[in-house]
C-alpha cells in the first residue's frame, strides 16, 4: 500500500521510475502508479521534491484528450510519486509487434502526439522525453486507436539543468534527442518537436534516425550527421516526405516547423493521407501580460445620433512605431523565425502577401484576384486559404481568374468566399441569382452542376464556406426580402453536395445566416435571428454549433444578459477556428463586440467594453466585421466611429493568448487620412493580410494592409480604383473577392 493505492503488479521500470498496475483504493479503479526511484540522489534533494510536485500538478491541470489524465502527484512516506490513468499498451509494445506502421496509422499517431505537445506547450511546459514507450496506446476494436502522451513531471520534466543533472545522467532518450539538449542549450517546445519526427521517422522505418552502436555516437550524430533519407528505407514513400524529415530534424531550432502540429500537417501532406476526425482539444491559456500598442484615443459620447456615436480621435499604427508584445508567436514560416510556447498557424506550402490587390475584368464576372508572386515553400496559411506551391500547378493561377455562370444564362457573377483544405479548393457565391460552388480543377474554376447543389434550384447566393473534420459547408440565404431564409449545403469531397434541414438547423422565423468556421472542435455558423412579440421585434446575434455536420443546436451567446434585442439589436458577421474553440464578430448597438467559444461553440462569452459587460476591447462606435486566427493570435477588424460621428476609421483588435485578453483598438493608416473600413481578412504565411476601403463616398479605392503580428500594420497600399469593396480574402496563391450579400435588411 502506497498513499491509498494498492500495488498490484510491476509493469514498466527506467533510469528514474518504476510503474505499478495499481487500485486506487477510495474509488476503485485501476491507476498507473508511477514511482520515483528512492535512491537517486535527485529523489533526496529537497528542491527537486517541490519542483516534482510544482510541475506534475502543473502537468495535471493540461486537459487535452490526448494527454494521460493525472488523479495525484504528491509524496508519501518519503516517496515521490504519481497516479495516472491506466492505459494497457504504449507505442514501444506496437513497433516490438509490427517493426513499421503504415502512412496512415503513423500520421494519426503523430496528429495526437504532436497536439498533446502544442496544448504542452501553450502552458508554458517542455516534455523533453517524447519516445515511444511514453506514447500509450488504446486499442478499440472497430475505432481509431486512443492515444495518450505520458510522463510530464517525472525526472525528465522537472530537472532544472537543461542538459545534465547533478548525477549526470542525461535529461531525455539518447535517440529520440534534440541537439540543442545535447550540447547544453535549454530547450523549449522545438525539442519535443525534433523527438516527435525521431518517432515518426521510426514508426515508418523500423529504426530511429540515427542508430549507432555506442550512445555517445548516437549523440555525436544528433549534433552533425544530416537527416537520413526516409525513402532510403521506404522507397515505397513519396519523395516530399525527405523534405519534411529534413525540416523537423534541422539542426537549429528555428529552422524546424513554428509548431508540432505544423510538422503533423505536413507530413499527412506529404505521405498523402486524407484527413481524419480528431478529437483534439486544447484550453483557452491564461492570460500572457496584456499586449501593448498604440491605442486610440477614447472620447467622451456628445449628442450624436446614437448609431452613429463619437469614439476616438485616431492613433495610427505604422511600420515605425514599436509596438512591445509579450513573448510573440510570429506565424513565419520554417527555417525562418523561431517558433515559441504559443501554438502558431498550421503549416501549409504557400506565399508572402505583398502585392496589392488588381481588378480583373472576366467575360462572365467581375471578381477582384490579388496577385501573390512571392513564393516560399514552408509558409502558412489559415484554413480559409487557397492553398499553392512552387512549380506544382496547384495554385490560384493553375484555377484560372474567370468564374463561369449557370449555362445559357446571363446574369452576374460574385465570388464571397473561397476555402481550402490542402488538396481541394472551393469558392462561393452567386451566379444568375442563384446559389453557386466552383471547384477547382484542370487548370480552372469549374461551376459544380445545380444538380449536384440542391440549393442552386432556388434564388439567393452562399456568402461562405469552410471546410473541417467531417468536411465541407457552405451558408448562405436562399430567396429575396424578407422572403429569405437560411441555406447550407455539405460534402465530402466538394462535388457532390447534400442539404442541411435548415428547418430544424437555424430555427427562428428570421433566421439569416452569415459565415461559418471549420476547426478541431467541429463546426460554427453564424448570424442573427428575429423575434416578433407584443413588445416589438428583436434582431440578436445567434450561433449555431455542430461537431458533425448533422446535428445543429443554438449557441448560448448571452451568458450576461445584455443582448436584449427589443433595445439595441446585435448581429454577428464573422467567425474563426481558434485553437480553444471559436471567436466571433459583430455589432451589438452602435459598436462592435467580439465573442469567444472554448466548447466547440455552445457557450459564447461576450467581449465588450461599450457596456462594461466585458473584460477588455470591442468598438463602442462602429463595428467589427472580420476575423482571422493564426494559432493563439486573433485579429478581429471592421471600422470605427471618429470623435464627434465624423470619418470611418479603419480598425483592428489583436489577441495574443486566445481570445483571453484584447488590446483596445488601433487605427490603421489610410492614404492622406482619408476615411475607410476593413472589409476584408485573413491569416497569411507572413502574418495577416487586411483589405479595405478608402476615401469618400462615390471616389473609393481598394487598400490593403500586411502585418507580421497582427499589432503593428504597414502603410496602406492603394491596389485598385472603383467602389467595390473587397469581401473576402483567402491567402497562399491568391485571393478571390466579390460582393457577399447582406443579410435581410442588415
Amino acid at each position: 500500500m502506497l498513499a491509498g493505492y494498492r500495488l498490484e503488479d510491476l509493469v514498466g521500470a527506467g533510469g528514474m521510475a518504476v510503474v505499478f498496475r495499481a487500485r486506487d483504493q477510495r474509488l476503485d479503479r485501476p491507476v498507473a502508479l508511477k514511482i520515483l526511484e528512492p535512491s537517486r540522489a535527485a529523489a533526496a534533494d529537497p528542491k527537486f521534491r517541490e519542483r516534482f510536485i510544482a510541475e506534475s500538478r502543473a502537468a495535471a491541470r493540461v486537459d487535452h484528450p490526448n494527454i494521460i489524465p493525472v488523479y495525484e502527484a504528491d509524496e508519501a512516506d518519503g516517496v515521490l510519486f504519481i497516479a495516472m490513468r491506466f492505459v494497457h499498451g504504449d507505442l514501444r509494445k506496437v513497433l516490438e509487434r509490427q517493426r513499421v506502421l503504415q502512412p496512415e496509422r503513423t500520421v494519426e499517431v503523430i496528429t495526437a502526439v504532436a497536439s498533446a505537445l502544442d496544448a504542452a506547450h501553450e502552458a508554458g511546459l517542455v516534455h523533453r522525453d517524447v519516445k515511444p514507450a511514453n506514447i500509450l496506446m488504446e486499442t478499440r476494436a472497430g475505432r481509431p486507436d486512443q492515444v495518450y502522451l505520458s510522463d510530464f513531471g517525472i525526472a525528465t520534466g522537472v530537472v532544472t539543468a537543461p542538459h545534465l543533472t547533478q548525477t549526470g545522467f542525461v535529461v531525455g532518450t539518447v535517440d529520440y534527442l534534440a541537439p540543442e539538449s545535447i550540447d547544453g542549450k535549454r530547450p523549449d517546445g522545438r525539442a519535443d518537436q525534433y523527438s516527435l519526427g525521431c518517432v515518426a521517422y521510426q514508426l515508418l522505418t523500423g529504426t530511429p534516425p540515427f542508430r549507432r552502436e555506442e550512445p555517445l555516437a548516437v549523440m555525436a550524430a544528433h549534433l552533425y550527421a544530416p537527416p537520413p533519407s526516409l525513402t532510403g528505407q521506404r522507397p515505397d514513400l513519396p519523395g516530399a516526405a525527405d523534405k519534411v524529415m529534413a525540416t523537423v530534424l534541422a539542426k537549429a531550432p528555428d529552422q524546424r516547423y513554428e509548431s508540432c502540429e505544423d510538422f503533423a500537417e505536413a507530413l499527412r501532406g506529404a505521405l498523402g493521407v486524407t484527413p481524419y476526425r480528431s478529437s483534439r482539444s486544447a484550453p483557452l491559456s491564461a492570460p500572457p501580460p496584456r499586449v501593448a500598442t498604440q491605442p486610440v484615443t477614447a472620447k467622451p459620447a456628445g449628442p450624436a445620433d446614437p448609431a452613429r456615436a463619437p469614439y476616438f480621435t485616431p492613433t495610427v499604427s505604422s511600420p515605425q512605431a514599436p509596438a512591445h508584445v509579450p513573448d510573440p508567436p510570429p506565424p513565419a514560416p520554417p527555417r525562418e523565425r523561431p517558433p515559441t510556447a504559443r501554438r502558431p498557424s498550421r503549416a501549409w506550402p504557400g506565399v508572402r502577401v505583398w502585392l496589392p490587390l488588381v481588378v480583373l475584368a472576366a467575360a462572365v464576372a467581375l471578381i477582384l484576384v490579388a496577385v501573390l508572386p512571392h513564393l516560399k515553400n514552408h509558409s502558412t496559411a489559415s484554413s480559409a486559404g487557397l492553398s499553392t506551391g512552387t512549380g506544382t500547378g496547384t495554385g490560384t493561377a493553375a484555377c484560372g481568374t474567370a468564374f463561369a455562370g449557370y449555362p445559357g444564362q446571363q446574369g452576374g457573377v460574385t465570388v464571397s468566399s473561397a476555402a481550402s483544405d490542402g488538396g481541394t479548393r472551393l469558392a462561393v457565391g452567386g451566379a444568375d441569382g442563384h446559389p453557386a460552388i466552383w471547384h477547382c480543377a484542370n487548370g480552372g474554376w469549374h461551376l459544380v452542376p445545380a444538380a449536384s447543389v440542391p440549393a442552386s434550384q432556388g434564388t439567393g447566393e452562399f456568402s461562405s464556406v469552410a471546410h473541417g473534420p467531417d468536411g465541407w459547408i457552405a451558408v448562405g440565404d436562399a430567396g429575396s426580402g424578407t422572403a429569405q431564409q437560411p441555406v447550407a449545403v455539405t460534402s465530402v469531397d466538394g462535388t457532390s453536395w447534400q442539404s442541411v434541414s435548415t428547418s430544424t438547423a437555424f430555427t427562428g422565423p428570421g433566421a439569416c445566416v452569415t459565415a461559418v468556421a471549420g476547426g478541431q472542435h467541429g463546426y460554427a455558423v453564424v448570424g442573427k435571428d428575429v423575434a416578433v412579440n407584443t413588445s416589438g421585434t428583436r434582431v440578436f446575434a445567434a450561433m449555431w454549433p455542430s461537431a458533425d455536420l448533422r446535428s445543429w443546436t443554438q449557441g448560448n451567446n448571452d451568458a450576461q444578459g445584455v443582448l436584449d434585442g427589443s433595445k439595441q439589436h446585435s448581429a454577428v458577421d464573422g467567425v474563426a477556428a481558434i485553437p480553444g474553440g471559436f471567436v466571433a464578430v459583430g455589432t451589438h448597438g452602435a459598436g462592435g463586440v467580439i465573442w469567444t467559444s472554448a466548447d466547440g461553440g455552445q457557450e459564447w462569452n461576450l467581449i465588450d467594453d461599450s457596456g462594461g459587460h466585458g473584460p477588455h476591447s470591442g468598438v463602442p462606435a462602429g463595428a467589427l466585421t472580420v476575423v482571422a486566427a493564426s494559432g493563439s493570435r486573433i485579429v478581429a477588424a471592421g471600422y470605427a466611429v471618429t470623435a464627434g460621428g465624423g470619418a470611418d476609421v479603419p480598425v483592428v483588435v489583436v489577441s495574443t493568448d486566445g481570445g483571453v485578453q484584447w488590446n483596445t483598438p488601433v487605427a490603421l493608416e489610410t492614404p492622406g487620412g482619408q476615411a475607410g473600413r476593413v472589409t476584408a481578412l485573413t491569416a497569411t504565411g507572413s502574418g495577416f493580410t487586411a483589405a479595405g476601403v478608402a476615401g469618400p463616398a462615390g471616389a473609393q479605392h481598394t487598400v490593403t494592409w500586411q502585418s507580421a503580428d497582427g499589432v503593428t500594420w504597414s502603410k496602406a497600399a492603394q491596389a485598385a480604383s472603383g467602389s467595390s469593396a473587397v469581401t473576402a480574402l483567402a491567402a497562399s496563391g491568391g485571393t478571390v473577392a466579390g460582393a457577399a450579400g447582406q443579410c435581410g435588411n442588415g
